[in-house]
């Protein structure tokens, strides 16, 4: 679990690294009072090794207001996950009260 905000940048995101490669599960975001613009995007990536590149396993459209909560399965080998904010070119904070990355070790 961690939490975090940035600060003011174009396309805020916060980086969670795991320690080791495991097979993530499930990431749970909880923002609670956190305010986001009248349209902003929400990207949750893995990285992968293999093509070093981020991968989009989901993203979230918030067209006003509030998100509380946002749970998304995964099933992916990873040792990084990110949350990054589209902020359409403007400065913006990501602020994540938590995030929550469930997972297992990976078998020899």
């Amino acid at each position: 679990r961690v939490h975090g905000a940035t600060t003011a940048v174009i396309d805020p995101w916060i980086k969670i690294d795991l320690g080791m490669d495991v097979s993530v599960a499930k990431v749970i975001i909880h923002t609670n009072d956190n305010r986001f613009s009248a349209v902003s995007k929400l990207h949750v990536q893995i990285y992968d090794a293999t093509s070093a590149n981020w991968v989009d396993v989901a993203t979230h459209e918030i067209t006003m207001g509030f998100l509380n909560q946002w749970e998304i399965k995964v099933d992916l080998n990873s040792r990084y996950v990110r949350v990054k904010m589209d902020s359409s070119g403007k400065a913006a904070i990501l602020a994540l009260c938590e995030v929550e990355v469930l997972a297992r070790l990976l078998k020899d």
